[in-house]
């Protein structure tokens, strides 16, 4: 039997516009992992094949939990080659933003930059467009347009 894979990895994700933008770093340990005997928290979330856990000193709100959970739904689709008959246990213990330029759907973004990066599988690009009038970034999750802009200028995603 093998052992566990366990590793830390750090990821940043950055929205930038010319006089300002949103960049949120994600820290989390990544447990690999061939059988699933853990106990489940009532906050865990969890997927088919990722479980994601946030570490107390991590505070979401329940629209950010909604985001992890659409992430998780988004990157399985990839992942699952990879990650076969295993799980991947996802331990989120640092997450960094200005409050002031933050989205709650960067979280989605970021999440799935983390795993891709962390199991070395194809990037997932999400694409965003800036809306002068609601002075946001909107996100095109699952490649579906969360709504549509007319005259949005594209910003670079990294």
């Amino acid at each position: 039997m093998q052992e566990a894979i366990v590793r830390y990895w750090e990821t940043k994700c950055q929205l930038l516009k010319s006089s300002w933008g949103i960049s949120i770093c994600m820290g989390a340990t990544g447990t690999l992992i061939h059988r699933v005997s853990l106990s489940y928290r009532d906050d865990d979330i969890i997927g088919n094949k990722i479980i994601v856990r946030i570490q107390p000193n991590v505070l979401l709100t329940f629209a950010e939990k909604e985001f992890l959970r659409k992430a998780i739904t988004r990157v399985e689709r990839v992942a699952e080659q990879t990650i076969d008959n295993s799980y991947l246990l996802v331990d989120i213990t640092k997450l960094e933003f200005n409050l002031c330029d933050y989205q709650e759907e960067g979280l989605y973004v970021v999440f799935i930059k983390w795993v891709t990066e962390f199991l070395a599988i194809e990037k997932i690009d999400v694409p965003a467009t800036y809306d002068k009038n609601s002075n946001r970034y909107v996100f095109q999750l699952d490649k579906l347009p969360l709504k549509v802009q007319q005259n949005a200028q594209s910003p670079s995603l990294t």
